[in-house]
């Protein structure tokens, strides 16, 4: 019996192995993007920016669906409009917090409400993508094929080399941003969101709303408050990213009734969480 065990274990790691290594990679990009965007004070702008995104992809499966056909049509279209959709509410909000800071939080807490309303009222109105609803914001880590995981670990791997190359720049960029709003490097900052944008919409298109932004403000908060150091900091998000996100695919393998996003950003959270316990006690 253990044999047997066993040998279903490893079949399920052949099975499931390019959506093993794209969660991973994609855990490990996004705490390390959600790490920048919360020095820029901007982490909320990025959970709009990831709801935004799903919409943009459910409009891009309206237009496919009533235009030239879910089989025919341009199978990027949901990407593109994600992609629009991302960067334009992005920019948006934006602008509007920069003119009104005292109630920064508030615009972005309604625009994301309001991103989530009209994305039901799509989705309800229209049977056939009442699922896609679901998927979008559960995830649909699992199942992804492999093409679609493969296509997210090269860009979780590029989104991550971007960040470790152009590290000290970007970290030096945002703290003038934070700071007093000036902008060092300009093509940096051009070339950060455009990276940062394609990392979240292709990470909530395949693997959905929930596990994009756990992994964007979980990880990241859990490692800022266990560490003292930037070195301490800069080696633990990776860490906790990888071992939370292991955990919670390997608990979602063994108990197939558990969705894999949700347990994952579970693990997440608890893994974070002692994390940040374990330290405290140390201290």
């Amino acid at each position: 019996m253990e044999l047997l065990s066993g040998e279903v274990t490893l079949n399920y790691l052949d099975i499931y192995l390019p959506n093993i290594l794209a969660a991973l990679a994609a855990a490990v990009a996004l705490a390390i993007l959600g790490s920048m965007l919360a020095a820029r004070s901007e982490s909320l702008q990025a959970f709009v920016a990831s709801q935004s995104a799903a919409l943009g992809i459910t409009i891009g499966l309206l237009v496919l669906i009533f235009t030239v056909g879910m089989e025919h049509g341009m199978i990027m279209l949901p990407t593109i409009f994600a992609f629009i959709f991302s960067v334009s509410v992005y920019l948006v909000t934006q602008k509007l917090c920069e003119r009104h800071r005292v109630v920064a939080t508030e615009i972005l807490v309604a625009a994301f409400l309001l991103i989530i309303a009209i994305n039901y009222l799509f989705t309800a109105a229209i049977p056939s993508l009442e699922q896609h609803f679901s998927i979008a914001f559960m995830g649909d880590i699992a199942t992804a094929s492999g093409a679609s995981s493969y296509w997210l670990f090269a860009v979780s791997l590029l989104s991550v080399f971007f960040f470790i190359l152009n590290y000290r720049r970007l970290v030096f960029q945002s703290f003038w941003i934070a700071s007093s709003g000036i902008v060092m490097f300009p093509v940096l900052k051009l070339c950060f969101y455009l990276v940062a944008s394609l990392l979240i919409v292709e990470s909530t298109r395949l693997f959905g709303f929930l596990f994009t932004s756990a992994s964007l403000l979980c990880l990241p908060l859990g490692a800022s408050i266990g560490t003292k150091s930037l070195k301490g900091f800069s080696l633990s998000l990776p860490l906790l990213a990888i071992v939370s996100t292991s955990l919670g695919f390997g608990l979602s393998l063994k108990f197939q009734n558990l969705s894999t996003s949700a347990t994952i950003v579970v693990m997440q959270v608890l893994v974070s969480a002692l994390f940040v316990f374990k330290n405290n006690l140390r201290s």
